[in-house]
């Protein structure tokens, strides 16, 4: 088996032009502190990768694999998850503003202390993730599935949950701005 160790490795890309990484992979790669802004990375398997402290910011990883990978305090300010595999993936403490998880496969996810200020979960599977004192304000969770999902302490002000399923839904503390 191969690793890849590109710890706090500069992959910075020109102005105006993004990274090409489509089907990569990056399973098991440490990617520690990374700045991958930009970087097209459509269908990439990062399962397991460590990208804790990265930037991708306005990355575009729709349809890619991040089973298990950590993702604690990146950036991933509007980056595009349509249709990505995040099946217990840490995004503790990360920066998610105006990302796109619309149709995410997400079950089982760690949004610990996230903040999700506007992103776009509508149709995500959401089964038995946690938010727990994750700011979810503006987000759109339009038909997600949330069941068993824990948003304690969650900001939900100005949510919309239109259609969302709730079964099992823990809400304790949670800001709905009602």
């Amino acid at each position: 088996m191969r690793l890849a160790f590109l710890r706090s490795v500069p992959l910075r890309s020109k102005p105006r032009k993004s990274r090409l990484l489509r089907l990569c992979l990056f399973t098991w790669a440490k990617l520690e502190e990374c700045d991958l802004s930009n970087a097209d990375l459509t269908g990439a398997k990062l399962k397991k990768a460590t990208l804790t402290g990265a930037q991708l910011i306005k990355a575009n990883l729709s349809e890619a694999d991040l089973t298990g990978a950590d993702c604690t305090g990146a950036d991933l300010t509007g980056a595009d998850f349509r249709e990505a595999k995040l099946v217990s993936t840490w995004f503790t403490g990360a920066k998610l503003k105006d990302a796109y998880l619309s149709e995410a496969d997400c079950q089982g996810v760690y949004f610990i202390k996230a903040d999700l200020t506007g992103a776009d979960l509508s149709e995500a599977n959401l089964t038995g993730a946690n938010f727990t004192e994750a700011n979810l304000s503006l987000a759109s969770l339009c038909g997600a599935d949330l069941s068993r999902a824990s948003l304690r302490k969650a900001d939900l002000r100005g949510a919309d949950v239109t259609d969302a399923r709730l079964d099992d839904v823990t809400l304790a503390g949670a800001e709905t701005g009602d």
